[in-house]
């Protein structure tokens, strides 16, 4: 999501300095015209990973998303909910999707469920 918002409120500068942005900036440009640009892309934004969007994951340019975004199985997800507790962090904001969203609020639920203390 940071791609996109880089690129539509900071233009092509903005977009070009973040991990794969440059790459990602060429490609979404070469499929739409000049002026229609703005509608591609927010394509899948906080829906779906989009085909454009997935290598930005993992580009060799970065170690992967940004530091704000959590991306991962159930254990990274859990061990990073970890680490932000154990840095002060008492909550977080999640935006779930892709088709089945019941099942991704399920799994975030579970990788976000902590143990009462006994």
């Amino acid at each position: 999501m940071q791609w996109h918002g880089a690129y539509a409120y900071g233009g092509a500068a903005a977009v070009d300095r973040l991990p794969g942005g440059k790459a990602w900036r060429l490609d979404l440009e070469s499929r739409a015209r000049e002026g229609e640009q703005h509608l591609l892309t927010f394509d899948g934004h906080a829906t779906h990973l989009t085909e454009r969007d997935r290598p930005l994951l993992q580009s060799p340019d970065s170690s992967g998303p940004l530091g704000n975004e959590i991306v991962g199985d159930h254990a990274a997800v859990r061990s990073k909910f970890e680490e932000l507790a154990d840095a002060g962090y008492r909550e977080v904001m999640y935006n779930p999707s892709g088709p089945d969203v019941a099942r991704e609020l399920r799994a975030f639920a579970a990788a976000a469920r902590t143990t009462p203390a006994s």
